[in-house]
C-alpha cells in the first residue's frame, strides 16, 4: 500500500527490537521493511528499497550509530526520517546529530517515560510533515512542553495556578541547558521572570503555591504513581528545588 510507512529498525537489544517489531506490525500505517543490530546490514537495507523511517540505536554492538548516520546522509537516496535512541546525554553529540546530520528526533533511553510505543506514537504524529513541498516546522520544544504538562497534570497540577506554567518553563530551560547546574534561585527564577515580565520573588512564590495546593488537593494514589520520590521537606510537601530536581530526573533521566 502506498500510504504505508516503510520502517527499518537498527537496534542490538533483542527485547527492544522485538517490542518495536510488534508495534510496527500491529499498526495499520506502518510496514516493517527490515530489522538488524548491525551497521553494515542496515546500510544494505537502505540501498535496496525506499525507506521512509529509520529507528537507530546510537550504541550498536556491531558498528557505530553515528558513523551509520554519516554514511546514510551521503547515500544517493531519498533521505528517510531518522529517530535516534541513545544512552548518551552529551550536549555536543546531540548538537552534532541535530545540526550536522539533520537527525529528526532523539529519544533518551534513560528517561523514565521512554518506550518503543512512545517512539512509534511520535512517528505517527510528525512523519506526515517530513519531505512535504511546504514542510511545517516540527517544533520539538512544543512536543516536549506537552509532555511536561501531561506529567504535571497527572500529579495533580492545574492551570488554575500560574506556578504550573512557571514549572513547565523551568523544565524546558533545564532541557535546553542539561549541563548547567540546577541553580534555581540564581538561574531559573530570573530567566522565568524575564520571559513572563515579572520578578524572581513572584516566580518563587507562585511555584511554591502551586506545589502546596497540589499536595493539599491531589489524590494520594496519583501522587505515589506519578511522583515516586520521598519528600525530604519536613512539611510533607517538596520544596521548589526538590520538586524541580526530581522532575528533571523523571523526564530527562539525569
Amino acid at each position: 500500500m502506498e500510504d504505508r510507512i516503510n520502517i527499518i529498525v537498527l537496534e542490538d537489544n533483542e527485547v527492544t527490537r522485538t517490542e518495536l517489531k510488534s508495534y510496527i506490525q500491529l499498526h495499520p500505517k506502518f510496514e516493517l521493511y527490515g530489522e538488524t543490530g548491525s551497521e553494515k546490514e542496515g546500510l544494505k537495507l537502505l540501498k535496496k528499497q525506499k525507506v521512509d523511517v529509520v529507528i537507530l540505536d546510537l550504541e550498536l554492538d556491531e558498528g557505530n550509530g553515528i558513523r551509520f548516520a554519516e554514511q546514510m546522509r551521503n547515500l544517493p537516496i531519498r533521505q528517510p526520517f531518522v529517530v535516534i535512541t541513545t544512552n548518551n546525554c552529551s550536549t555536543s553529540i546531540q548538537q552534532y546529530l541535530r545540526c550536522e546530520l539533520k537527525i529528526d528526533f532523539i529519544f533518551q533511553k534513560t528517561n523514565t517515560s521512554y518506550s518503543p510505543e512512545q517512539i512509534l506514537n511520535m512517528i505517527e504524529k510528525v512523519y506526515k510533515f517530513h519531505g512535504s513541498p511546504n514542510p511545517k516546522l516540527i517544533d520539538e520544544k512544543e512536543i516536549l512542553k506537552k509532555r511536561i504538562r501531561k506529567e504535571l497534570y497527572n500529579i495533580g497540577f492545574t492551570t488554575n495556578y500560574i506556578g504550573t506554567e512557571y514549572l513547565t518553563t523551568a523544565l524546558l530551560i533545564i532541557f535546553k541547558y542539561p549541563d548547567a547546574s540546577l541553580q534555581v534561585t540564581k538561574t531559573l527564577y530570573p530567566e522565568i521572570a524575564k520571559q513572563y515580565n515579572t520578578n524572581s520573588t513572584n516566580v518563587e512564590k507562585s511555584i511554591r503555591i502551586a506545589i502546596e495546593q497540589t499536595w493539599n488537593n491531589a489524590n494520594l494514589m496519583a501522587l505515589i504513581k506519578h511522583y515516586p520520590y520521598e519528600v525530604i521537606n519536613k512539611n510533607g510537601r517538596p520544596s521548589n528545588k526538590e520538586f524541580i530536581r526530581n522532575m528533571k530526573l523523571k523526564l530527562f533521566g539525569k
